[in-house]
């Protein structure tokens, strides 16, 4: 198996293992823990407009998909070190997003799904201490 397979498949299995394991041990308190990420999310205005998958590379192989997603980080790199404005730097960073978000799509995660698990990350990034001032 090639390290690149290796690798996709990797986080594919950790993927769902975190899935899993999330469906099964925080069950009891899974409301309470998106009102905390909306309220988190409100307060510190994140998410704006909602994140959708680029349909046209949904036919695509998931190591392509992640291949996509080195490559818009390396553009990121790119724009920041060749001194580009913060604009063109934050519009490589939403690339980022964008391949990101088409990468869930093509594990399976509907809307619904990749919005809740957004919230989740929220809310675990929240309990970090992360989006304190």
């Amino acid at each position: 198996m090639r390290g690149v397979d290796k690798m996709i498949d990797a986080a594919i299995e950790g993927t769902r293992r975190y899935y899993d394991g999330y469906k099964e041990g925080y069950s009891e308190g899974y409301d309470e823990a998106l009102t905390a990420a909306r309220e988190v999310a409100e307060k510190y205005n994140l998410g704006g407009q909602e994140l959708k998958p680029a349909i046209k590379f949904l036919r695509t192989s998931t190591g392509q998909q992640i291949q996509k997603i080195y490559e818009e980080i390396r553009e990121v790199s790119d724009a920041y070190n060749d001194g580009e404005s913060t604009d063109r730097v934050a519009e490589e960073a939403c690339d980022v997003q964008q391949a990101c978000e088409t990468l869930l799509a093509m594990l399976g995660y509907n809307d619904d799904e990749r919005r809740k698990l957004r919230q989740k990350v929220l809310c675990k990034n929240a309990s970090r201490g992360y989006y304190n001032e």
